[in-house]
């Protein structure tokens, strides 16, 4: 009888390991409108009224929106001159931030907490006080790889489930969410010699807050004049596309901090079919990313003179 409960035991114990596997079948996309790291000054740190060489404790809250694993620095400076203490270089942490996804039908989102400590404000020579400024600024990469499932056909006769032209937009889009994604795509196809001519229209979107960065800004997060592009690669089931638009070069997108949030490229690629194929258009995105949230506060003197 004993040797029956301990092998029961066993296993239950080896069914509870299996089905608490990390990264299994059950996790779906996120998908969504471009959204990525979000950063959040914690209540009353700092609260926005501090008395002159006090210190002063800066808690952060960093949320990561998108689907992609970030890693990144957060880093904190201010606006007072360097006369009035406060931040002389920029204090940074490091952060790794598992990307979101969907679990059991449930959305799961990453975050974190960050604790920095600034030196004391002094040397207040002004009966109103000083106004101060901080900034908080997490810079960090991220890859995302999507696309929906398209139809193509040698034959352009009549097939409602294989149209010659379709817009693709929303969850069918299967576009993993970051603060740049795809947010539609345009299919036409035309049978030619040697196969079937695949033309797509890709939209990418990018989140409104923060800008497309350079990786060695992570490590200075004062470096603004180096911007790299994004790095872009489109095949439709292993046939890769070629690829053309604005501000694009060499499997590079250019998108500077002026341009609009949404920029087009048309891909090609001509796929041997003798039929019918259905496959996936793989879209693999890999840039760096930079946001800024803001907090005033005010340091006052202990004592006024009267």
């Amino acid at each position: 009888m004993k040797k029956y409960f301990l092998f029961l035991t066993l296993i239950i114990i080896i069914i509870s390991g299996c089905t608490n596997i990390p990264g299994g079948q059950l996790n779906d996309v996120l998908t969504g409108s471009p959204n990525g790291i979000s950063i959040k000054f914690l209540p009353e740190q700092p609260s926005s009224e501090i008395f002159e060489g006090s210190d002063v404790n800066i808690g952060l809250q960093l949320t990561n929106n998108a689907a992609c694993n970030t890693k990144g620095k957060i880093c904190v400076t201010d606006s007072a001159p360097n006369s009035r203490g406060g931040i002389i270089d920029p204090l940074c942490k490091d952060f790794d931030l598992l990307g979101g996804a969907i679990e059991s039908g449930k959305q799961r989102i990453s975050n974190d907490q960050f604790y920095i400590k600034i030196p004391s404000y002094t040397s207040l020579d002004r009966a109103e006080g000083l106004g101060v400024t901080l900034e908080a600024t997490a810079t960090y990469g991220c890859k995302i790889r999507g696309g929906p499932q398209l139809c193509i056909k040698s034959n352009l006769g009549e097939d409602k489930t294989c149209s010659s032209v379709e817009t693709i937009t929303g969850k069918q889009l299967k576009a993993p969410v970051g603060p740049v994604t795809i947010t539609k795509v345009v299919k036409k196809f035309s049978p030619e010699s040697g196969g079937v001519r695949l033309f797509t229209e890709i939209t990418l979107s990018k989140m409104s807050n923060g800008y497309i960065s350079s990786e060695s800004s992570i490590q200075n997060p004062l470096d603004l004049s180096n911007e790299e592009p994004i790095n872009v690669y489109v095949d439709f089931e292993g046939n890769q596309m070629s690829c053309e638009g604005r501000d694009f070069k060499d499997s590079k997108l250019y998108w500077k901090t002026t341009d609009l949030n949404d920029k087009v490229l048309r891909c090609n690629t001509l796929v041997n079919v003798v039929e019918k194929l259905q496959g996936y258009l793989n879209i693999n995105l890999d840039y760096t990313y930079k946001i800024t949230e803001s907090k005033g506060i005010k340091i006052t003197k202990l004592t006024q003179n009267t």
